[in-house]
C-alpha cells in the first residue's frame, strides 16, 4: 500500500495548492474521520507517566546526508534515508521506523491549547511493520528576538548549495521522553489515514530572520493562501484519543511544565 501510495502522490501534487488552505481538496481530504492537522488540549489528553507499563518513549539513530532543499506544491522538503526511528517500552522495542523525508510548514499545522506556532517540521517516515501507512514526528519553533537555531540555519543554506546535515542536530537529546500521541493523516493529497503521529512538546526557537525565509517562499504567491502559509486548515478532533507520554523529570513537576511549555 505504502508503494503505491508514494507511486501516485506525484501526480497529485501537480492538482492541488494552499489557496484554500486545503478546504477545497477532494476524496478523503473531505470525507476523512482521522484528519490532520489538530487543535490538542493538554488537558483532555491521556496521561502516561514514565512508572506506567504503557509509557513509550522514542530513540532516533540519524544519518548524515549531502543534500539540497527541494521546493514542492507542499513546501519546502528534503528526501533521503535520514535514520531509523524505534519507540520503546521498557527495552523493548513496540514501533520501528525508517526516516524518508523532512519538511516545513509555516505557520504550523498543528495547535497546542489553542496557539499557533511559527514554523512546524514534520519528519515522515515508513513503519517497518507496515502497520501504520506512515508514521509521522512533528517539531514546533517559535520566533524569539535573540535566537538563533544552528540547525535551521543549515536547512536555509540548503537552497542554494549542498549542505551536509543531520536531523541530529535538531534535538538536544536523540532520546524523546515526553510527546503528545494521535491517530491522523497526511496534511497533503491524497490525505492518507492510519498515519500514527506523535509531537514533540518541546518548543524550539528561530530568530525573525529565520522564519522570514520561510515565509519568502510563498509571500505573495496566491497558490499559497494568497502568500499567508503553506498550512492546512484544523481538523476535527471527532472521536480520536490523544495520549500524552509524560517522562520522570517532566512528571515531577507536571503543572509547572504545562505553564512554561503551553502558556508562554
Amino acid at each position: 500500500m505504502i508503494k503505491l501510495l508514494l507511486i501516485f502522490v506525484p501526480s497529485l501534487v501537480l492538482s492541488w495548492d494552499y489557496k484554500f488552505s486545503g478546504t477545497d481538496w477532494p476524496g478523503l481530504c473531505s470525507t476523512g474521520t482521522k484528519q490532520t492537522p489538530i487543535n490538542i488540549d493538554v488537558n483532555s489528553t491521556v496521561r502516561v507517566f514514565s512508572n506506567e507499563p504503557e509509557y513509550s518513549w522514542i530513540h532516533f539513530q540519524m544519518t548524515e546526508n549531502p543534500l539540497q532543499a527541494n521546493q514542492d506544491a507542499g513546501g519546502y522538503k528534503f528526501v533521503g534515508t535520514f535514520g531509523e526511528m524505534n519507540m520503546m517500552q521498557g527495552n523493548l522495542p513496540v514501533l520501528s521506523t525508517n526516516l524518508i523525508n523532512f519538511h516545513f510548514h509555516s505557520p504550523s499545522e498543528n495547535f497546542i491549547n489553542g496557539q499557533q506556532f511559527d514554523l512546524e517540521m514534520h519528519i515522515v517516515m515508513q513503519d517497518k511493520d507496515q502497520r501504520y501507512n506512515f508514521v509521522v514526528f512533528g517539531v514546533l519553533f517559535r520566533v524569539e528576538n535573540n535566537a538563533y537555531n544552528s540547525f535551521i540555519n543549515k536547512v536555509i543554506e540548503s537552497r542554494e548549495n549542498h549542505v551536509i546535515i543531520t536531523l541530529a542536530e535538531a534535538f538536544n537529546t536523540l532520546q524523546i521522553k515526553d510527546y503528545l500521541q494521535f491517530s491522523g493523516s497526511l496534511t497533503t493529497p491524497p490525505c492518507t489515514e492510519n498515519v500514527f503521529w506523535m509531537l514533540d512538546t518541546k518548543i524550539r526557537t528561530i530568530s525573525p530572520e529565520q522564519l522570514r525565509f520561510f515565509r519568502s517562499l510563498w509571500s505573495e504567491k496566491m497558490d499559497y493562501a494568497g502568500g499567508n502559509g503553506n498550512n492546512r486548515l484544523l481538523q476535527p478532533v471527532n472521536d480520536r484519543t490523544i495520549t500524552h507520554f509524560i517522562g520522570a523529570s517532566i512528571s515531577l513537576g507536571y503543572i509547572g511544565m504545562l505553564v512554561i511549555l503551553f502558556m508562554s
